[in-house]
């Protein structure tokens, strides 16, 4: 389920430093693609996309909907 690879990507994004530092290392989203591919966690633009907007929908405050939007504007190159 490749939604579902999109949402773990974004929470591994999320939490883990290391794993954020290779992501921004990449310099397209070619390269992110492929890394991504090779842990298992491919997705498309798409896919991605709707995993922002269905995180949107989930958001209890304002405050959440702002990191949403915040998460999506530091990714918005490889998509």
């Amino acid at each position: 389920m490749p939604i579902s690879h999109a949402y773990a990507f974004l929470k591994r994004f999320e939490k883990d430093a290391e794993f954020r530092w290779q992501c921004n290392a990449c310099q397209d989203q070619k390269e992110l693609m492929d890394m991504l591919f090779h842990q298992e966690l491919s997705f498309t633009p798409l896919e991605l996309e709707n995993t922002f907007n269905a995180l949107l929908v989930q958001c209890q405050s304002h405050e959440q909907g702002e990191y949403v939007l915040q998460l999506k504007t530091c990714l918005a190159r490889f998509m």
